[in-house]
């Protein structure tokens, strides 16, 4: 009788454990589960993030390339202008030897 109530108490004590185990399972299931879910979300957000950057670094990169080309055409604008009012200059002496 004594070894009964051993066997049953010990039986009801697996049974109690298995249970506890069985629910720590499902608990670390569910959170393994958003874990993943959050993983994916911060790699999309990486992605997106890798992505921005590159475009940042190409638009830096096309920025300057704009500013040297309009310095180049800047100094070339220069001198046609000086080129120009030479032009001019010598115009007016032309000008002025015919007109005379």
């Amino acid at each position: 009788s004594l070894v009964a109530t051993a066997e049953v108490c010990a039986g009801t004590e697996l049974s109690e454990e298995n249970n506890r185990l069985s629910s720590e399972l499902k608990t670390l299931q569910k959170e393994n589960r958003t874990l993943g879910a959050e993983l994916e979300e911060a790699k999309g957000r990486v992605v997106y993030s890798v992505q921005d950057e590159i475009e940042k670094e190409k638009l830096s990169k096309e920025s300057l390339s704009w500013k040297r080309e309009k310095q180049e055409l800047s100094t070339v604008n220069e001198s046609l202008e000086e080129e120009n009012k030479k032009l001019h200059e010598s115009l007016n002496e032309v000008t002025i030897l015919v007109a005379t």
